[in-house]
C-alpha cells in the first residue's frame, strides 16, 4: 500500500531591496577622460579639460610658490581631489598645497585638514563655483587659504581666516600687483608676470 506524502513548499528569501548609491559612491565610479569630475554642494559636476591659458597660469603660480614650498616641505600638486570631510564633498582645485606626507602619497584622495592653501582659475563655466561654492565648503573645513584668480576680471582674491560661515577675510588685487600671502607663507607675490592680458 502506498503511503501518501504531502507535497513539500518552497520556501524562498525574498529578493533584497536594491540600494541606491549614494553620490560619493556615483562620483568615486565616473572616470570621464578629458574632464574633471566633482561633488560640489550636492551635484555632481564635470567640467571638461582647460584652455591652455588656464594651464599657463596655474603653471605660473605653482613656480612662484617653489620657494616656499621647497623650504618648508610642501607639496604643490594641479588637478588633485581634496576630500572635504566636513561637508562631504570632493573637488579638483587648479593648484592644492599641502605639508608632504608619504602616508597618503599611493591615495587619490587629500583629506581637507592637510590643505594649506588651494587656488582655483576661473572658468566661464566655473564662475559660480569658483566664487561661492567652493569657498563656502572650504572654510567650513578650515582650509586656510583659498586664492582665486580671474582672466576675466584680471584679478586675484585671497580669502583667509575661515569660519563655518565663509572666509572672513577678502582680498582683492587687479594682476599686476603685489598680494601679500599671510603665514605660514610670509611672502609676497609680484604678479607683474602672471600670464592674464591687463585690464584695458
Amino acid at each position: 500500500m502506498a503511503l501518501a506524502t504531502a507535497p513539500r513548499t518552497a520556501h524562498t528569501m525574498p529578493e533584497p531591496v536594491p540600494r541606491e548609491p549614494t553620490l560619493q559612491e556615483i562620483h568615486d565610479s565616473l572616470d570621464i577622460p578629458g574632464h574633471r569630475v566633482e561633488l560640489i554642494g550636492g551635484r555632481i559636476v564635470v567640467s571638461p579639460s582647460p584652455v591652455i591659458r588656464h594651464g599657463q597660469i596655474v603653471m605660473w603660480l605653482a613656480e612662484a610658490l617653489i620657494d616656499v614650498c621647497a623650504a618648508k616641505g610642501w607639496n604643490r600638486l594641479p588637478q588633485t581631489t581634496l576630500d572635504l570631510l566636513a561637508t562631504e564633498e570632493r573637488i579638483v582645485p587648479d593648484l592644492l598645497l599641502y605639508p608632504d606626507d608619504e602616508s597618503i602619497a599611493g591615495e587619490w584622495l587629500v583629506p581637507a585638514d592637510r590643505a594649506l592653501l588651494i587656488a582655483e582659475v576661473v572658468s566661464p563655466s566655473s564662475r559660480r563655483d569658483d566664487y561661492e561654492d567652493k569657498p563656502a565648503s572650504c572654510a567650513k573645513n578650515g582650509i586656510p587659504i583659498y586664492l582665486i584668480v580671474d582672466p576675466f576680471d584680471v584679478t586675484l582674491t585671497l580669502c583667509t581666516e575661515p569660519s563655518d560661515t565663509g572666509y572672513r577675510l577678502i582680498h582683492i588685487v587687479d594682476a599686476g600687483g603685489k598680494l601679500d600671502l599671510p603665514e605660514p607663507f610670509g611672502i609676497t607675490l609680484d604678479t607683474s608676470t602672471i600670464p592674464i592680458n591687463p585690464k584695458k
